[in-house]
């Protein structure tokens, strides 16, 4: 499965999602460090790693597509 790039691999997975709920738990300051990290983890560009990593799934065929490989 993929390769894919690991913004499309993050995001499929819920990466958004988990981001909101630790920023509804966190203090003020740490809530720009999340969106920070998120950022990082899932945009291009030159500081970005959202398009410059790729995933891939190696699995049994028998299993079926694997999660976030299966919306290609």
């Amino acid at each position: 499965n993929g390769p894919i790039e690991q913004r499309d691999f993050l995001l499929r997975l819920g990466i958004a999602a988990r981001a909101e709920a630790l920023k509804a738990a966190a203090l003020p300051e740490k809530k720009a460090e999340i969106e920070a990290a998120l950022a990082r983890l899932t945009q291009g560009g030159r500081t970005g790693m959202g398009r410059m990593f790729k995933a891939m799934g190696l699995a049994d065929p028998k299993i079926g597509p694997l999660p976030a490989f299966d919306a290609e």
